[in-house]
């Protein structure tokens, strides 16, 4: 079962450990992307998503608006990451985007980080001579 955080009136937001590492994936995604974060360049405009809530079984939920030509935002559509970090929905991002990126953070999640050890060594004075 995938680790669940708990929101007990904090103002950060909890899913799931996978659904969180991929949220954070779009979040890089769109300032790669846009220069913004969160606002993406799809192929049929620019839009924004804002991230909604969390739910109780760990996926993560919001909405995304579509920007017009004055730069104003009108509701596009929504997007949900489910608490297993598949994105099931990201309006205005395309969907080989979505499973590069959700691929790519769950990745990152079952590689084990590698810390290299350096031992430290004396050096007697007749080796250093």
């Amino acid at each position: 079962m995938n680790e669940l955080l708990n929101n007990k009136g904090d103002k950060t937001m909890y899913g799931s450990k996978e659904a969180t590492a991929v949220l954070k994936a779009m979040e890089n995604y769109s300032i790669e992307n846009s220069g913004k974060m969160m606002v993406f360049n799809g192929p049929s405009g620019q839009y924004k998503a804002i991230t909604g809530r969390t739910r109780v079984d760990g996926s993560i939920t919001g909405v995304v608006h579509k920007f017009d030509a004055e730069g104003n935002t009108k509701l596009a559509g929504s997007f949900k990451i489910l608490s297993d970090g598949y994105i099931s929905r990201w309006t205005g991002v395309p969907t080989k985007v979505n499973a590069k990126v959700s691929a790519n953070a769950l990745a990152e999640l079952v590689t084990p980080v590698v810390e290299e050890v350096i031992e430290e060594q004396t050096v007697t004075d007749e080796e250093a001579a």
